[in-house]
């Protein structure tokens, strides 16, 4: 096995003791393998965890509604069925791909519209139900299997490095969480890595017109699937500018006309983002919201941790529990930086260091300086954990190539095979869990949906407070229908006449109110004296129990 990334002579062969312990052929067996059980985690029982409030807003925009015709259609004071709010979900003849491209433009253009597009077309084929959905970013994310494997070959020169590579990110419990999520970053990811192995094959070969084009489509294709992609573009020109220097040669030329010709690709996108760009700020804006540097340390930490293991632990967690999962993913990590720096050409680790360094410093620097919570959202730093993985990729085929004693031989394959198998137990977990902590708000919506389906003839109401609209869309997948909702404008009190009746003319047996304003809980103590509002235990169910209302409700 040569490793032409190494320092000093180049090439280093393996030991013979790779052999006597584990042969080659059975450890690309082993690699293949582990990369099959992470694909069956991306597809196994999809349906299962909750449609949470951001694939909700998926649902809404490839059905080709927009927010607006949300709150006027629904937001009105009167009683509904879950089925009222699924629809907004759902296919219509009504609407077609020009609505959703529609919706998208006016109202969420931080999103680009690669990943709707795709997602609406699949829709109309298969259907549009959870597991459909979520199919197609499941299908996204095998693409970013091979092309771990082409980069981690075109960076380190290695096949074996590419089976690692690829067996890492095919069970990181990161990359399964979001390949199993009706949202754009399983596609995002895998056009990060298409757009680098490019990148560096077209450097290797720069007379290549052809190499240069490949690295300017799937540049291209990554800005349509996530704006942060020009950070991506960043990194690959401050490598090229570090490694040939600040003097104008055909390289650096061939790379300016490359991502110049993927910016020009995207600049119909780019007009409607800066037409929108006060909406795009404000739809954005709680990322600005002010948090600890502490909060924010340990928030960098957990998440970098989950790349490679994740069995849902959060601050609430037991500090036993998650403490030592931290400290052991972290110390890889940042081994892995220290040795590929030490032991490898510059052109390998100032590559893995500038993919993971410019994205997180570009949102960790404002959080410090502005104050914010950018840099905690994980889904924002795909391309610094790609990063990380590469550099433990680097690690491991290293090690376990030229280890040259037998304890060092076991030392390393039980360090790959923990490392993998850590992966595997996450990818277990998610796919029998039914949420987890990237679900945020939404995170107790099946405890909160069990508790209202249990009562006999139940009414929900909530207004547009916050997030309340996203919210109440994902938790209709989850309620009965003798479930009756109500929704309100925030500033409105709901309408509670003589009968407390819904559609079905039933008196309702519980009245319960969904994260409702300060707001909203004075308006209905001012209009229906005598009213008590209780909060629900556990109080994250944000759900609120309404007695004593004597005046009752008309429908």
């Amino acid at each position: 096995m040569h490793l032409p990334f190494l320092k000093g002579t180049g090439t280093l062969k393996a030991h013979p003791l790779v052999r006597i312990l584990l042969p080659r052929g059975v450890w690309h067996f082993l690699l293949i393998a582990i990369a099959i059980s992470g694909i069956v985690f991306r597809f196994a029982d999809l349906d299962r965890e909750i449609f949470w409030h951001d694939e909700a807003y998926t649902a809404l925009r490839i059905s080709g509604y927009t927010e607006t015709e949300l709150i006027q259609n629904l937001f009105t004071n009167e009683p509904l069925d879950r089925d009222d709010l699924l629809i907004y979900q759902q296919l219509t003849p009504e609407k077609n791909l020009s609505d959703s491209l529609n919706s998208l433009a006016r109202e969420d253009a931080q999103h680009p519209p690669l990943y709707y597009i795709l997602t609406r077309w699949w829709a109309q084929l298969f259907g549009d139900s959870i597991a459909s959905l979520r199919t197609v970013s499941a299908l996204f994310s095998l693409i970013a299997l091979p092309a771990m494997y082409w980069l981690c070959y075109q960076l380190l020169s290695s096949e074996f490095a590419g089976l690692i590579g690829m067996a890492l990110i095919s069970v990181s419990p990161f990359h399964i969480l979001y390949a199993r999520e009706a949202r754009e970053y399983g596609l995002w990811t895998a056009t990060i890595l298409l757009a680098s192995a490019a990148f560096l094959k077209a450097v290797s070969e720069n007379q290549s017109i052809k190499k240069w084009t490949i690295y300017t489509v799937t540049l291209a294709a990554s800005f349509y699937s996530f704006l942060f992609s020009a950070l991506v573009a960043i990194a690959h020109g401050s490598y090229l500018l570090a490694i040939d220097g600040f003097k104008i040669t055909q390289k650096k030329m061939s790379y300016f006309f490359a991502s110049w010709g993927a910016v020009l690709l995207f600049i119909p996108w780019i007009v409607i983002v800066f037409n929108q760009f006060s909406k795009v700020r404000g739809t954005t804006a709680w990322t600005a919201q002010p948090m600890a540097p502490i909060g924010l340390a340990i928030a960098w930490v957990a998440n970098s941790s989950r790349v490679f293991f994740d069995l849902n632990l959060d601050s609430d967690s037991p500090l036993i529990y998650s403490i030592p999962a931290l400290v052991l993913a972290i110390a890889l990590i940042g081994y892995s930086l220290y040795f590929l720096i030490k032991h490898t050409q510059k052109q390998v680790w100032l590559f893995v260091i500038l993919l993971i360094a410019i994205p997180a410093l570009t949102l960790i620097l404002p959080d410090l300086i502005l104050g914010g919570r950018r840099s905690t959202v994980s889904r924002y730093l795909i391309p610094s954990y790609l990063g990380m993985e590469l550099a433990v990729t680097a690690l491991l085929s290293l090690k376990l190539a030229t280890a040259k004693s037998i304890f060092k031989q076991r030392l390393w394959q039980g360090i790959a095979l923990t490392v993998l198998l850590a992966g595997m137990i996450s990818g277990g977990a998610i796919v029998h869990s039914e949420t987890w902590w990237n679900k945020k708000n939404s995170h107790n919506h099946p405890q909160a949906a069990r508790l209202i389906n249990a009562a006999e003839h139940p009414l929900l109401i909530t207004s547009d407070f916050r997030f309340n609209r996203g919210e109440i869309l994902s938790l209709a997948h989850l309620l009965d229908r003798h479930v009756t909702i109500q929704l309100v404008l925030e500033g409105e009190v709901p309408n509670l006449g003589d009968e407390r009746e819904g559609k079905d003319s039933k008196p309702f047996s519980d009245i319960y109110l969904f994260n409702p304003s300060k707001g909203l809980q004075e308006g209905l103590r001012d209009r229906y004296p005598g009213t008590e509002i209780e909060p629900v235990k556990p109080e994250s169910l944000r759900l609120e129990k309404l007695t004593g209302i004597g005046s009752g409700r008309s429908s």
